[in-house]
């Protein structure tokens, strides 16, 4: 558990633990898989957590203070001559800017959290009609 700690990967902290490189990729996850072991590297996840002072109303409330800096506008200054002067369009309004791919990001991480996106995924069968299985048997695949 405590090399699973560290970085949070299971083949690797299989590794340093002693197991095979060749058998790490199945026995780290087949380890997580174990109750008391899952249990443990939760409470311990928690606790660090706890220690550092995160929390999920931590983690939200810092989101949403950057998409609302991210959204504040702020004047794209240009050079005339000498002087340093806000930047106008062809129609002679001032021309602002903002940070939308930090703003975007931390919306969808909030989104994330609060479930908001969820991708579905339709599936049919032939010309929209339902999925049909065929069960066939070992010895017919051989065939």
């Amino acid at each position: 558990m405590a090399e699973y700690l560290k970085d949070q990967n299971a083949t690797q902290a299989a590794i340093r633990s002693g197991y095979s490189k060749k058998t790490a990729d199945v026995q780290g996850p087949r380890l997580l898989g174990n109750v008391r072991i899952k249990a443990a590297v939760e409470a311990a996840l928690g606790d660090a957590a706890k220690k550092a002072g995160v929390s999920v109303e931590y983690v939200l409330s810092n989101l949403k203070e950057v998409v609302e800096r991210c959204m504040q506008r702020s004047p794209v200054m240009i050079r005339q001559g000498k002087d340093i002067v806000q930047k106008v369009d062809d129609q002679g309004r001032s021309v602002w800017e903002f940070d939308s791919m930090g703003a975007n990001k931390a919306l969808e991480n909030i989104g994330k959290h609060l479930k908001m996106f969820t991708e579905k995924h339709e599936h049919t069968g032939k010309d929209g009609g339902p999925v049909t299985v065929n069960i066939v048997s070992f010895s017919e695949m051989k065939k």
